[in-house]
């Protein structure tokens, strides 16, 4: 049953935890009230924890930089981005086939330096990869729906609608993914969160169960669904791109088991029971 209040929480036989970054532990770069004692004390306890971001743009090495300049005691190993999964989820299907892809300047270097091929002009791609919406335009439509029709399959990283940035919220991937899938009335697979495929290497990296494992964040189509997806339990924090109205409209999918405003919150029940 879902809880508003910190109290209401029920962290027992919580053996691992993950955490996603920007509106839940952070927010563009600075810590969340109790954010960073929170996961020094996990440290202490010896509960385990990973961090699992969206984020498509950087390798494990630069995520993990951002975190300890944000004052969190992280190791680059605890570190599942949906980047990483879909370029292993690529190399694996597809090899050295090419892939067209909707991308910016940073996520096309991130992704060819670890080996994935791009379509040149005349390649028949395998896949269609839809990562950014910067500029997304016309012409980005018709390429996309082209590669679509002409047999690629369909994937991206995520389905978000939006999320936080500095000035406010901001449109996500998910609804240029829907125009395409309008034009092509074809389903678009994502890679990151609330995939099986990020979740299953969280907990990978965990050592965990599901049953076992608490996921923490702040959008209900990404991280409460993929907690609810693998029969995790779930936290959802209202510091980041989701209102209480926004959870009010939720489908009974994507509703967490507590909605809490910040993990400040989640620390002090994880003080009583853990």
């Amino acid at each position: 049953m879902m809880q508003t209040a910190a109290d209401g929480l029920d962290l027992s036989g919580i053996e691992g935890v993950v955490f996603d970054l920007d509106g839940t532990l952070h927010n563009s770069g600075i810590a969340a009230p109790g954010a960073v004692d929170m996961i020094a004390w996990l440290r202490a306890r010896g509960l385990p924890f990973v961090f699992c971001t969206q984020d498509a743009e950087h390798g494990e090495a630069h995520i993990f930089a951002r975190l300890r300049a944000a004052g969190f005691d992280a190791r680059l190993e605890e570190i599942v981005s949906g980047g990483a999964v879909l370029i292993a989820y690529l190399k694996a299907r597809y090899g050295d086939a090419p892939i067209e892809a909707i991308a910016n300047e940073k996520q096309l270097q991130y992704f060819s330096e670890r080996g994935v091929r791009f379509a040149a002009p005349g390649d028949k791609a395998e896949a269609l990869v839809l990562l950014s919406y910067n500029g997304f335009s016309g012409a980005d439509l018709d390429r996309a729906c082209q590669a679509v029709w002409s047999g690629a399959d369909f994937l991206t990283l995520a389905f978000d609608r939006s999320f936080r940035m500095p000035h406010g919220l901001i449109p996500g991937l998910g609804p240029f993914v829907k125009a395409v899938e309008h034009v092509t009335r074809k389903r678009a697979r994502a890679l990151g969160k609330p995939s099986r495929e990020i979740a299953e290497a969280a907990l990978a990296k965990l050592g965990t169960t599901a049953k076992a494992t608490l996921v923490v964040g702040d959008t209900l189509e990404a991280d409460i669904r993929m907690g609810r997806n693998i029969g995790a339990r779930t936290v959802l924090t209202l510091s980041g791109s989701t209102s209480r109205t926004d959870h009010a409209r939720a489908s009974a999918g994507e509703r967490p088991d507590w909605v809490i405003d910040d993990v400040s919150a989640l620390f002090e029940a994880m003080k009583v029971q853990l």
